[in-house]
């Protein structure tokens, strides 16, 4: 269920967002292979990221009605492996 509704969120963001939360998350390519696709450099990488980021989350809270601390727990995996591929 959980799975559907975080689906269903990326679904509805902006494609470059989707295509960012994407890459990272879903396909695992690493900063220097999302640079060179995306053509950015590594700092801006990390804006784009923190950015759609916060859309995910922001549209999370609507369509579902949840706090900002349970959107922080649904999206708890993705934060932590942001965290991690960001320091490899």
């Amino acid at each position: 269920e959980r799975q559907r509704s975080v689906a269903k969120v990326l679904d509805e963001l902006a494609p470059k967002d989707r295509e960012i939360l994407r890459l990272i998350f879903f396909e695992e390519w690493d900063r220097k292979r999302i640079c060179e696709e995306l053509r950015v450099e590594p700092d801006h990488l990390r804006v784009l990221l923190h950015r759609a980021k916060a859309r995910f989350q922001a549209a999370y809270v609507r369509k579902h009605g949840l706090t900002a601390h349970a959107v922080l727990f649904v999206c708890n995996v993705l934060i932590v492996k942001a965290t991690t591929w960001w320091g490899s």
